[in-house]
């Protein structure tokens, strides 16, 4: 329910009595219209939400009849205009500190995503980044023996015996400790003595030629083989294999005094190669300058030499030097060819 208060004219200072309900009042001396103000006995909803603000009492507006306008005509609009700028000013306040926490919420889980992105960073590169470790010394490899060429090929047949008995006039004797001739259905050279040998050849004339035998030793030790461009009192080129797992090719000068022996490719065969209790086929190739010696289908040494033009085709048989049995050798099945 409104109060209504008692007034006076601001304009001369009477004495006005309102009524209830009535909102203006016109002063009986002066004609002065006045607001008549009504107190509310409850708060007003501005004093509810801003309870802090105190608005003072002020004098009612007065609007003189034919006069000008009041002071407080003019100050009650400026004092309503500056509340309701503070309230909306207020109202702004609020709804920004409401927007920059939605804000921040919205973009908290970036701002740690774009705060753990250096440690990530940091991690990666640990992880892809492993401890220096001593390298292993390299090892030295073995060194690798060039492979040799595939032999020549030889297709005209010179001559073929089986040295099972004497039809081609090789020797047949007993000499110096030494025999040589025919037995148990090969051609034998043997020897009782170390250090001690024999050579047979046939023909003259040959250049370019492949011999091939079969081969074994049957009693003591040492180096058996075949014969090319052997020439009597010059000499000529022999390719052996020894009982020890050696083989030479070597390069044979004929003196007065025997024969000197000159190593133009010497080694060891490969291991299982060599036939201890049996035939070892054997094959001595002159090409040109080439020599080439090939065991059981295996080329094991090649070499290059030109002292020796052209000669016959034989067969040798040497004991070792320390060798007490001598050596004992049988050939067999004789193949010789020309390109």
């Amino acid at each position: 329910m409104s109060v209504v208060q008692a007034l006076t004219c601001p304009n001369c200072g009477t004495h006005l009595d309102p009524q209830p309900g009535q909102s203006e009042i016109k002063c009986h001396s002066c004609g002065t219209v006045v607001l008549v103000p009504i107190q509310q006995p409850q708060p007003t909803p501005m004093q509810s939400m801003f309870p802090n603000i105190v608005i003072e009492s002020m004098n009612p507006i007065s609007i003189p009849i034919g006069g000008g306008i009041s002071k407080a005509a003019i100050i009650v609009p400026i004092v309503l205009v500056l509340v309701i700028l503070g309230f909306v000013g207020f109202i702004i306040s609020a709804v920004m500190s409401q927007v920059g926490q939605v804000t921040n919420s919205a973009f908290a889980p970036f701002g740690e995503v774009l705060t753990s992105v250096p440690q990530i960073k940091t991690q990666l590169l640990a992880t892809n980044t492993p401890e220096p470790t001593e390298q292993p010394k390299p090892t030295k490899a073995p060194p690798t023996k060039a492979s040799l060429p595939t032999p020549q090929t030889f297709s005209k047949v010179v001559l073929k015996d089986t040295l099972a008995k004497q039809v081609n006039g090789w020797s047949v004797t007993n000499e110096n400790g030494n025999t040589l001739g025919f037995t148990d259905g090969g051609y034998e050279i043997a020897s009782t003595t170390a250090d001690n040998g024999e050579t047979t050849w046939i023909k003259d004339g040959y250049k370019d030629v492949s011999i091939e035998v079969d081969v074994q030793a049957t009693a003591g030790a040492g180096a058996m083989g075949v014969l090319c461009r052997v020439k009597d009192g010059v000499g000529g080129y022999s390719f052996e294999i020894n009982t020890d797992g050696s083989y030479a090719i070597y390069k044979y000068t004929f003196t007065s005094n025997g024969a000197n022996s000159t190593g133009l490719e010497t080694g060891t065969l490969p291991d299982g190669l060599l036939k201890t209790d049996g035939l070892n086929h054997l094959r001595g190739d002159c090409f040109g300058t080439n020599l080439t010696l090939v065991v059981n289908g295996q080329t094991v040494a090649t070499t290059v030499n030109s002292a020796m033009k052209s000669g016959g085709f034989g067969l040798l048989a040497t004991s070792s030097s320390d060798s007490s049995d001598g050596l004992t050798v049988v050939f067999k099945n004789l193949v010789v060819k020309s390109p």
